[in-house]
């Protein structure tokens, strides 16, 4: 259930051995997070008969500025940082790729 989730993070964030860098620390947040995440299907919502599940998973890494997000199809995290935001004062729209993929080794 939802609760057990946040005291389950709380216990992991606790235990986790203290990051020496940022994108260290942005690797162990997706770590932490990954063992919260509800997969589709696991939590049936009756009152709109639909379902209950991560879409996407974020991390804000607060000294860099830079916002990372990973969805629930595709692996991979993405960054966004303010450096790339070109106009302040107008709407911008950022794409990814939402497909699983893989790569030969």
């Amino acid at each position: 259930d939802p609760s057990s989730t946040f005291i389950q993070a709380f216990y992991l964030t606790n235990t986790n051995i203290k990051p020496r860098k940022s994108k260290e620390a942005l690797s162990h947040s997706y770590n932490i997070l990954g063992t919260v995440s509800m997969p589709k299907g696991f939590i049936k919502n009756k009152k709109y008969d639909d379902i209950t599940s991560t879409l996407y998973t974020c991390a804000y890494d607060t000294k860099e500025k830079l916002l990372t997000i990973k969805t629930d199809y595709n692996p991979t995290v993405y960054e966004l940082s303010f450096k790339d935001i070109k106009e302040e004062n107008s709407r911008c729209e950022f794409f990814w790729n939402n497909k699983f993929t893989t790569t030969k080794l």
